[in-house]
């Protein structure tokens, strides 16, 4: 893998794209950034950036991760395009949902319980903030209890763990490489990991990981959402 340094993309272009700025593609590459890039398309009149869109739909099945293939659909989508994958439930219901927000959550403890999305609103609860959180202690004639607006999900670590073992694998034989697979071994793996990576000489490869990470992480919230029928519109 090669380090984002070296392929144009630091952190401070990672922050304006995140914030909807695709003009910082002009001189970057495309393909470490789907998922960031098409959820900056859809925010947004895609009127002179139906080439920009195509590409991304293009690179997206060439890449093929969690949730590309449901980002491919909804630009198409966006575009007026119809609809031939059968493999993505559509059309979906659009929901206000920080897709980064949820992306976190669900990336959490299994342990703590189940977190619950806001279908009206938009909002994220982790596990334990509303009474209602466990679906097996729903209380049904609660009146502020309505089982359309609320989606429960449980948090799973396993993921998170198995993109970390990933970057890791997929970097050049060198130091870094043999600092993080040690890392990986045992219980406190998140923790030691990211204090490995926490050292100025691998600033690029932390971002680079930062990018890697939440493109994962984004691409499997949006095809959690789908698969319960829904897209993002934050």
């Amino acid at each position: 893998m090669t380090s984002i340094g070296d392929v144009g993309w630091d952190r401070e272009a990672l922050q304006r794209l995140r914030a909807g700025d695709i003009g910082v593609l002009a001189t970057r590459p495309l393909a470490p950034v789907l998922q960031h890039v098409g959820q900056a398309l859809l925010g947004r009149d895609l009127a002179g950036n139906e080439n920009l869109v195509r590409r991304c739909v293009t690179a997206l099945g060439e890449r093929d991760d969690a949730g590309d293939d449901v980002l491919a659909v909804e630009l198409l989508a966006a575009l007026g395009q119809p609809i031939t994958n059968e493999q993505v439930p559509w059309p979906l219901t659009a929901v206000p949902v920080d897709l980064e927000m949820l992306a976190d959550f669900l990336d959490g403890d299994p342990l703590q319980g189940n977190g619950v999305v806001d279908l009206l609103t938009g909002d994220v609860y982790p596990p334990g903030v509303l009474d209602w959180d466990r679906p097996e202690e729903l209380d049904e004639n609660s009146d502020s209890f309505d089982p359309d607006r609320w989606l429960h999900f449980q948090p799973e670590s396993g993921e998170g763990y198995r993109d970390m073992c990933d970057f890791a694998v997929n970097l050049p034989e060198g130091e870094l490489r043999d600092r993080l697979l040690p890392a990986l071994d045992g219980r406190g793996a998140f923790r030691r990991f990211r204090n490995a990576l926490d050292d100025d000489a691998y600033r690029d490869q932390l971002t680079n990981w930062t990018l890697f990470g939440d493109e994962r992480r984004l691409g499997r919230a949006r095809e959690w959402l789908a698969q319960a029928g829904y897209r993002s519109v934050q």
